[in-house]
């Protein structure tokens, strides 16, 4: 009861502490004068031109179905919050007529584009990610004795397009607080190992992805780093209960997340004097029920998103190569489970926490299904990063008995 008792002071004083903290910087950033980066804002327009975006809204980066992402316009727009009438403070919050996000991206791009153009901005993002990745790719390589689980990584980026993502902020922003949080968990196991400090960690990660985030990919912030967290206990033969563990630490991620939306509708409201509260539940009820016209219930939504994982173009007949070698690669596979039926008993039970995690995405899916079928070309299908990176991980334990060695 203690230890209840100490993790509901610690949430509410974390809570609290990142609604004012978020505000504060908000305001911060919105001090700078727009002159300083009216420029290099206006040229992100003229880019969104040049590549055939009619509204500045949607572009492919190949001619992959998968590769469509949204553009940027939406924080472009909010870069440059012009309502001079309003106050630094108010503009951070009302983010001309946009008030249920909290924008925190903001703190990133709009110091940014003071110094670099939004070409160079993502210039920027491509080095940053590929330095995540290799980060990320060779502590997992060190830390797993080199089994694959940083190939399964990098496989189940490539099969979600992830080359497209460096193009869109909007997209992109969810994968950095994510691949930010897989580094921290793996830098830093004997903190993780205590189940205060993890619930701490998790509901600071929920929260700062409900300030970054526009309702795009959430969800890669907890699982990445909850798989990782939990590949370390199963590596280290740690006797806890992991289910207990995977569902505690995803309720913190929980309520940061939706705590943290909560407090910019409350505080947006008293600094605005309107109700921001109202229009936010009024979108989210229009996209649960009618959204663009489209409507999805969980098998339409869930097909979609899986068929935007496919590399094909104008024909499906473009699949058929790719079928025939997937095809061949599973027969592989399957010769190989039989092959190791004593191992894949003896590994099950402790690869299945794994599995589990693997299935977030299509609660996801489920809980948000109109949502997640409209959105599902432009960016939601990318969750589905976690069911694949899960499976190729939940494979290696049940094959293999390296991970659970001594090292």
């Amino acid at each position: 009861m203690r230890v209840v008792v100490e993790n509901i002071k610690r949430t509410i004083l974390i809570l609290a502490g990142a609604g004012v903290i978020g505000t504060l910087l908000l305001f911060l950033v919105f001090c700078i004068p727009n002159a300083a980066l009216q420029h290099n804002a206006d040229g992100a327009w003229e880019i969104f031109k040049s590549e055939g975006i009619e509204h500045s809204d949607i572009k492919y980066i190949t001619h992959f179905f998968g590769s469509k992402l949204i553009a940027d316009s939406d924080m472009m727009r909010a870069v440059v919050a012009n309502d001079e009438s309003l106050t630094p403070i108010e503009r951070a919050m009302d983010i001309n007529g946009y008030a249920r996000y909290w924008h925190g991206y903001l703190l990133i791009l709009r110091p940014l584009l003071v110094f670099f153009s939004y070409g160079q901005f993502r210039y920027l993002m491509f080095i940053s990610f590929a330095i995540l990745i290799y980060l990320m790719i060779n502590k997992l390589n060190k830390e797993f004795n080199g089994c694959g689980i940083g190939f399964g990584l990098l496989v189940s980026l490539i099969l979600v397009h992830f080359s497209a993502v460096p193009f869109s902020l909007h997209v992109g922003i969810t994968f950095f607080v994510a691949f930010l949080a897989v580094l921290y968990v793996l830098n830093n196991q004997e903190k993780m190992a205590s189940e205060q400090f993890a619930w701490c960690f998790y509901l600071i990660i929920g929260a700062l992805t409900s300030y970054v985030d526009f309702l795009t990919t959430p969800i890669v912030t907890l699982c990445f780093p909850l798989m990782i967290q939990i590949l370390l206990d199963i590596r280290d033969d740690k006797k806890d209960n992991r289910y207990i563990a995977i569902i505690r630490n995803s309720v913190a991620w929980g309520i940061g997340y939706a705590v943290m939306w909560a407090e910019k509708w409350f505080i947006g409201s008293a600094i605005l004097r309107k109700n921001v509260i109202a229009d936010s539940m009024s979108e989210a009820k229009l996209w649960q029920t009618v959204g663009t016209g489209q409507k999805y219930n969980f098998v339409s939504a869930l097909a979609k998103n899986i068929a935007c994982m496919l590399p094909f173009g104008e024909s499906a007949r473009e699949l058929i190569p790719f079928i025939v070698v997937g095809v061949l690669a599973i027969a592989v596979l399957v010769v190989k489970l039989l092959k190791r039926t004593n191992t894949i008993k003896n590994n099950l039970k402790k690869a299945l926490p794994i599995l589990f995690i693997s299935l977030y995405p299509f609660i996801w899916i489920l809980v948000m299904s109109n949502h997640s079928g409209v959105h599902a070309t432009f960016w939601v299908y990318r969750i589905l990063v976690i069911t694949v990176f899960g499976m190729i991980c939940f494979y290696k334990l049940i094959v293999s008995e390296e991970i659970a060695d001594e090292r």
